[in-house]
């Protein structure tokens, strides 16, 4: 018998018994008799009177029914103790060497399978162990043993597996971290370029960030409104995003406003008017300075302002009040002067003349103008000029004929007139006086009036040219030295010192000079006259 089946405790099926089932020794070939311990007796199974032979019954492996191992591991705990009845022990399990036998052919009848590790049947007989689904996958799926085509040929891929897997998640690393970084510089341009607008936008609308100090030069049509004004403004530079900073013009009503009555009743929606010339605008400004700067100020309700010029104040005397209640800049009407003023047929026609100051000088009628507030200078300006236009009559320009002067002859005559003499009344026999030597040029080639160099000197004090160009205006405005009349009017007279320049007294008089204290004028028609004249002054100005 094979020593395999004295394995004590197994029934030769892998199971496990309670009791010695079967005998202690192992029978021989000839003797199959099996004795029963008397415990069979104590546990249900009737005892054999006397020993009983059994045939040995080797069944063909035909007959042997195949079962299909179970991919589940088997148990390793023992089985029940439970009883037994002597019946179903002789029928479910055959004992002795027999039983052993038969479990031997029974065990040859299944397929066999190659042991997971070691060789023999105790390998076959060892429940798996570790995980289920490997213990699985080393058995046939089908009970047979695996055929070629089912078992690995070559090397193995399990590690050219691991390697793509490594390879995989390299990629998909390097992947999430390109795209994280797209998203981060996308993130950080979106970011720069919309604080870049919006600081452009602030700069605008505050002007809190901006050096520039200079000026441009802008063109307004006339008829513009907002849109044609919006979009000059924008094509010279000065504001830098349109797109946001339209939107908030047209919020703060730079386009149109509604008008309502005292009762506060709707009435209509007026488009803003903005005065068309030419602008000398500031850099720096902000759109909204720039707007109102352009924009004509009846459309928007402003605090005015009434400012009075008296006669024979000169431009800069005029400017610096303009400027003293916030009416506008002098340095903006400085810029605008003479653009301005070239709109104006009787600036425009005046002949360049080499030394002159200024050439709307004379052209400010004194009078009592009403301003706004923050006006622009363009519209300052020509309130002045259409003053000046206005009161300059048909008649007067019928008296230039006859005269046979220009309009800015008789401007600077008035100028001087309106500076030397005292009151209306000496006007016109001073003016006598002025026409008198410009007609006999050749005994009297220098008019001699000290008010025409005091002029450069009292401009001086606003500092409106260095010292070079000052030392040129003051001999160019010097009419003791220079013939003639001076290079431009030195003051802007009044309609009295325009009349008086047009209509001079008939006189002989060729000379005059003032008692300073009393402003009495002494007249003189010769050189000795005047000197006796001069003799009785004691101090003062000695106009001629």
């Amino acid at each position: 018998m094979d020593d395999r089946f004295r394995n004590e405790g197994s029934d030769g099926f892998g199971g496990q018994n309670s009791g010695s089932y079967y005998p202690t020794k192992t029978p021989s070939l000839g003797d199959f008799s099996v004795n029963i311990d008397s415990r069979s007796a104590s546990e249900g199974v009737p005892m054999a009177s006397k020993p009983k032979k059994f045939e040995l019954h080797i069944p063909d492996i035909d007959d042997v029914p195949v079962t299909k191992p179970s991919s589940a591991p088997r148990s390793a705990a023992p089985r029940s103790a439970a009883p037994r009845s002597a019946a179903s022990s002789q029928t479910r399990r055959p004992s002795g060497t027999a039983a052993s036998s038969q479990a031997r052919r029974a065990s040859q009848a299944q397929p066999a399978r190659r042991p997971a590790s070691g060789t023999g049947q105790s390998a076959q007989r060892r429940p798996a162990s570790g995980n289920p689904k490997a213990a699985a996958a080393k058995r046939p799926a089908n009970g047979r043993t695996a055929s070629k085509a089912q078992k690995p040929s070559g090397k193995s891929t399990a590690p050219s597996k691991a390697k793509k897997r490594t390879s995989r998640r390299k990629y998909n690393f390097v992947q999430s971290v390109l795209v994280t970084c797209v998203c981060l510089i996308f993130i950080t341009i979106l970011t720069v370029t919309a604080s870049t607008v919006a600081l452009a936008v602030i700069n605008d609308i505050l002007v809190i960030n901006s050096d520039d100090q200079s000026s441009v030069y802008v063109e307004i049509p006339e008829g513009s409104d907002y849109d044609e004004v919006f979009n000059i403004l924008a094509d010279k530079g000065l504001i830098k995003q349109p797109l946001i900073t339209d939107i908030f013009c047209k919020f703060r009503h730079y386009d149109e406003v509604d008008i309502y009555d005292k009762n506060g009743a709707f009435v209509e929606t007026r488009r803003i008017e903005y005065e068309p010339g030419s602008y000398y605008l500031d850099a720096d400004a902000g759109v909204e300075n720039l707007l109102e700067s352009i924009m004509v100020r009846s459309n928007v309700a402003k605090d005015t302002i009434r400012l009075t010029f008296p006669e024979g104040w000169s431009v800069a005397q005029v400017f610096e009040k303009i400027e003293k209640y916030e009416v506008c800049e002098a340095e903006k009407l400085y810029a605008n002067l003479e653009i301005i003023g070239d709109q104006y047929t009787f600036i425009s026609e005046i002949k360049n003349v080499s030394g002159r100051y200024l050439k709307a000088e004379g052209y400010l009628f004194p009078d009592t103008y009403d301003f706004y507030i923050g006006e622009n200078a363009s519209s300052v300006l020509k309130k002045l000029f259409n003053n000046f236009e206005s009161r300059w009559t048909a008649e007067y320009s019928t008296r230039l004929k006859e005269l046979g002067m220009t309009q800015d002859q008789i401007i600077n005559i008035a100028s001087i007139i309106q500076r030397e003499a005292k009151d209306g009344t000496q006007m016109a026999d001073i003016s006598s006086v002025i026409h008198n030597r410009l007609k006999d040029s050749a005994t009297y080639p220098n008019l001699e009036m000290n008010s025409t160099r005091d002029y450069i000197s009292s401009l001086k004090e606003y500092n409106l040219f260095s010292d070079v160009y000052y030392s040129l205006y003051l001999d160019k405005y010097n009419t003791y030295s220079q013939t003639g009349l001076p290079p431009g009017p030195i003051c802007n007279p009044g309609k009295a010192a325009i009349e008086a320049a047009l209509y001079p007294a008939d006189t002989d008089y060729y000379f005059f000079c003032h008692d300073t204290s009393t402003g009495e004028i002494y007249l003189a028609e010769t050189a000795a006259e005047h000197q006796e004249n001069t003799a009785r002054v004691l101090y003062g100005n000695i106009g001629g």
